[in-house]
């Protein structure tokens, strides 16, 4: 399970590319509260925040950003870390995806869908924007996202603005509901990126407190009888 996610929102060639790390960090649960600690990792009981200790915005052509991750992959406080590129597959983001891959790069890819729910298909992730930014919010909203002091503070003011300008909009035939920015929807680049890295951190969370609850029902299904049956204690 990844804990680095390196994190890119390929725009077009006239428009903005932004990369982003997002660093998930694991505080216990208890801890927090004031209570002590488990022995035994349970994800059930771990709180995860995100730091933000990178965030770049710039133009240029596709191969030079391609470059521009494997370098950030490489970063030697990364050395240690599990890390995942997350690329917005999305539009022109595909033809960027195989040319990372013929560049030998560890990509996962995100597709950036309309639809109401996320799925895994072709080897890539099918995620409704919606979804992305959900992740986002309430990450915000609960305080979890931190970001780095030292980083550019014009960066980190268009990205909180970016943030606050996310708004629900209704469309009125269908009923659903889509996250857009206030002003114009292009104009959240950098929170899209932050978005999938956050996104992906909750979803391998998620994954292994399911895993947890099915280890726990295998248990609960043998019953003592069976216990009793193989000559162990009830």
């Amino acid at each position: 399970m990844a804990e680095v996610f390196i994190n890119c929102d390929i725009g077009r060639l006239q428009d903005f590319t932004v990369i982003s790390i997002v660093w998930v960090k694991y505080y216990d649960r208890k801890l927090v509260t004031g209570g002590v600690a488990e022995t035994n990792y349970d994800p059930r009981d771990v709180i995860p925040v995100f730091e933000v200790p990178f965030l770049e915005r710039f133009q240029g052509p596709y191969r030079q950003t391609l470059q521009r991750l494997e370098e950030i992959y490489s970063f030697p406080e990364l050395y240690l870390e599990e890390r995942e590129i997350v690329l917005d597959a999305s539009g022109v983001g595909d033809a960027v995806l195989e040319m990372g891959r013929e560049m030998n790069l560890d990509i996962t890819p995100i597709v950036i869908t309309g639809g109401d729910a996320s799925r895994m298909g072709d080897d890539k992730y099918y995620v409704p924007r919606k979804e992305l930014v959900d992740a986002l919010v309430v990450a915000y909203q609960s305080r979890r996202i931190r970001i780095a002091p030292d980083l550019d503070p014009k960066l980190t003011d268009q990205l909180f603005t970016e943030m606050n300008n996310l708004q629900i909009k209704r469309n009125p035939e269908t009923g659903k509901e889509s996250y857009e920015a206030i002003m114009d929807s292009k104009h959240d680049d950098m929170a899209i990126s932050l978005s999938m890295g956050i996104w992906r951190g909750m979803e391998d969370h998620q994954r292994e407190i399911t895993y947890h609850e099915y280890l726990d029902d295998s248990k609960s299904a043998y019953g003592q009888d069976d216990l009793a049956s193989w000559g162990l204690p009830e």
